[in-house]
Parts: structure tokens; C-alpha cells; sequence
């Protein structure tokens, strides 16, 4: 199921220059399982994405498996699993 995280919070991957109303989003995208993340992951670096954190189980919210790279636009993007 997609979602669309809005929060009033400065989140700890903005960057310092970052300002409200002119910062990137954070997108989080539903993988089938951690290879269809590892593959996302690579895939996006192998593009020229910046690394954000590397695939790996993640905590809160329940446990996932996730990765996480920085776009062009400077936007967190996220390929998370649950299938564990």
C-alpha cells in the first residue's frame, strides 16, 4: 500500500541547508521481498543516486528490510520489505 509521509518535524536526513517549503520529501515504495531491495538499491547507485543507507533490517514500526538513497532532487527515497 503506497503512502505519503507529511510531517511538521525536521527529519534527521535533511541536510543543514535544507529550509521548510523548499526541502525534498521522503518516498518510501513497497518492494516484494529484499531482493527486489537490494536490486532497487543497486540499480539506483549504479544511476548516480547518493547512498542513504545500505539494504538491511530496520526497527520501529515493526521489523523491515530496507534501503535508502538520495535522488538528484535531493529527495530520501526508500525501497522497503516486509515479507519477513
Amino acid at each position: 500500500m503506497p503512502f505519503i509521509w507529511i510531517g511538521s518535524e525536521i527529519p534527521s536526513y535533511w541536510k543543514a541547508t535544507y529550509q521548510a517549503g523548499q526541502a525534498p520529501m521522503h518516498l518510501a515504495l513497497s518492494a516484494s521481498n529484499r531482493e527486489e531491495v537490494d536490486r532497487f538499491y543497486a540499480g539506483a547507485l549504479e544511476h548516480g543516486a547518493e547512498d542513504n543507507g545500505p539494504p538491511g533490517p530496520r526497527t520501529g514500526h515493526g521489523n523491515y528490510y530496507s534501503a535508502f538513497i538520495i535522488d538528484f532532487d535531493g529527495n530520501n527515497i526508500e525501497a522497503t520489505s516486509r515479507d519477513d
